[in-house]
């Protein structure tokens, strides 16, 4: 797992109006056949500008942002899924759209504090779970 990346994009996110998120999809065209993913920002749409490496495309030139996630992050899709999934995925954006924001960061936050085993361990792949713990939705930025 990449902390000091967490970290960068901690930051970032913490630079972005809440009005520009939104964890609760990917994508609109499950065929990927648009080259745009129609969504208002998940976190990895915010954050694939802090990669300086060349960043993998589909055929028809749209971003994996699966696989930048994977590569950025160092969180494997399948080995690491419930800590990608408890950062990443879009179902726990479709519980409360109202502070997308707050709780990107306080995954973000927990992942980097707690580490990877805390999570697979704590987090009971409850897509609805909230993370309510004051110390992660403290807002300070990481020092890099």
């Amino acid at each position: 797992m990449n902390i000091h990346n967490l970290k960068r994009m901690y930051n970032h996110i913490l630079t972005v109006p809440e009005e520009l998120l939104n964890m609760s999809y990917w994508r609109q065209d499950d065929l990927l056949i648009e080259p745009e993913c129609n969504t208002v920002g998940c976190v990895a749409g915010h954050c694939v500008f802090l990669d300086v490496s060349i960043i993998e495309r589909f055929r028809n030139d749209q971003i994996d942002f699966t696989s930048w996630s994977e590569k950025f992050t160092e969180l494997d899709f399948f080995d690491d899924a419930i800590v990608w999934s408890f950062l990443f995925d879009a179902a726990w954006g479709r519980k409360d759209k109202t502070n997308t924001k707050e709780q990107i960061l306080a995954r973000i936050k927990k992942t980097i504090m707690e580490g990877k085993k805390s999570i697979e361990f704590s987090w009971n792949l409850d897509f609805n779970y909230l993370v309510t713990n004051p110390n992660y939705l403290d807002q300070t930025p990481f020092k890099l």
